[in-house]
């Protein structure tokens, strides 16, 4: 009698957890290639920092230098250390399998970018559900700074900004998965995953202007 004058409440679960993973995701990954690749080579514009980059890893592949280049000769300072070679080593790799072409250094930029994005959504999932990890990834791809442009445009352009991005939230992943393990040996790799990653997020963008 008393079960039947005071039913169990069933538990409702969270918002977040009712929404599937994979429409969201699939819904999102659709908008983040749109985004990254339509009219990759024209939009932005081409600049003079661009440039500068890719004259390191076009020596590397055709000089064997890891160097800018000029009529002086090699230069070690400048666009080498501006971005890292976290940047120039596979964009050098991507030029030495498909050629040397402006397309090809930006192809490789929008590659980290889509990386981050994943990134991004799976680490604010990790922490908040997968609403939150959504609205996550649209704020990021409607990003604007002041006096800059967005996430999506750095993310078109042969710049450090988003692979940095890319390995400080991988290391951000690395870290909140190794202080909830309960695994020694586990939680020791994941928090060398996560130094390594932070390290390389330093080191892909070593300067600012």
């Amino acid at each position: 009698m008393q079960r039947i004058l005071n039913p169990p409440h069933k538990q409702s679960r969270p918002l977040s957890t009712t929404i599937g993973t994979w429409p969201i995701a699939l819904s999102l990954g659709l908008l983040a290639l749109i985004l990254a690749f339509v009219n990759l080579s024209g939009a932005p514009a081409p600049w003079f920092d661009e440039g500068s980059h890719l004259h390191v890893p076009k020596t590397l592949i055709s000089h064997g230098v890891y160097a800018d280049i000029s009529s002086e000769g090699f230069r070690y300072f400048g666009p080498t250390i501006g971005v890292g070679p976290t940047v120039m080593l596979p964009i050098a790799a991507a030029f030495q399998i498909f050629g040397v072409s402006f397309l090809t250094g930006r192809f490789v930029i929008a590659l980290y970018l889509l990386l981050a994005l994943t990134l991004a959504f799976i680490l604010a999932r990790r922490l908040h559900g997968t609403l939150a990890a959504g609205l996550s990834v649209i704020l990021l791809l409607a990003s604007r700074t002041i006096g800059f442009d967005g996430m999506v445009e750095y993310g078109r352009q042969v710049l450090g900004e988003v692979p940095g991005i890319a390995f400080l939230l991988l290391g951000a992943i690395s870290w909140s998965k190794a202080i909830t393990t309960e695994d020694s040996r586990r939680r020791t790799l994941l928090a060398a995953l996560a130094g390594l990653s932070f390290g390389l997020a330093l080191i892909t963008k070593t300067s600012s202007h």
